[in-house]
């Protein structure tokens, strides 16, 4: 197999785009990650997978039975989380977004590292971070963080890499403002707690929203032709 790639949130928006797209090519294997399963293919493997649950995340492991030119993990699975001042927000929502948001993240790029370190393949890790993750936003105070976070430890990753034989190239890569789900939700959101609905209102209502097909193209041609060298944080150029 030429490529195999691992996508969390396989089963909507930008994750299943890229799953499709991906499927679209000669010679590829996708692995998709998700509660629900949407995609359907001869070449598409599914795992039901709760990246909110803390003891799927301690017990994850990838398939190490593959043989691929190239190995892919896309940390795509994400949420927004509540949108609320923080002294609204409820504890339980919180710590469920942060466990899929940055620990899941984090606990799939170990065990991706640990399943792969010997294999010799172009192995890639792409975190979907956000333009959040630079600029605060009032009421987002969960997605803004987690993001930071993302980006930091893309980061330290790049870092760890720094002189190994046969490294991860690893990459946060910001996707734009995309058509999807989550832009229903910010659109709906309560002004009183997200300030800067009105803006989000208007960039649908303007037809300035990026489809999901376009961003994942873009994200496999990057894939396609990194090398290593670009720098670790990055966004989609449409």
């Amino acid at each position: 197999m030429r490529a195999c790639w691992h996508i969390t949130g396989a089963s909507r928006g930008l994750g299943k785009a890229l799953a499709e797209y991906v499927l679209g090519q000669e010679d590829t294997l996708v692995y998709g990650y998700a509660r629900h399963q949407s995609v359907f293919h001869e070449r598409y493997v599914h795992r039901d997978t709760d990246l909110s649950d803390l003891a799927t995340l301690e017990s994850f492991q990838f398939d190490k039975d593959i043989t691929c030119e190239q190995i892919v993990l896309v940390n795509n699975a994400g949420t927004l989380g509540q949108i609320a001042f923080t002294g609204n927000i409820d504890f339980d929502q919180m710590t469920s977004a942060y466990h899929t948001n940055i620990l899941a993240v984090h606990a799939l790029s170990n065990a991706f590292i640990r399943a792969y370190h010997q294999v010799e393949a172009k192995k890639v890790i792409i975190n979907i971070t956000s333009g959040a993750a630079q600029n605060a936003y009032a009421g987002w105070s969960i997605y803004c963080a987690t993001k930071a976070a993302m980006d930091m430890l893309t980061k330290c990753l790049r870092a760890e890499m720094a002189g190994v034989a046969n490294p991860f190239y690893t990459y946060a890569i910001a996707p734009g403002i995309m058509d999807t789900e989550m832009q229903a939700v910010i659109r709906q959101a309560d002004e009183t707690q997200f300030p800067r609905k009105e803006k989000f209102i208007e960039l649908h209502a303007t037809g300035k929203l990026i489809p999901v097909e376009q961003v994942a193209q873009a994200y496999f041609q990057f894939v396609e032709h990194c090398n290593g060298t670009e720098e670790p944080i990055q966004k989609i150029a449409l």
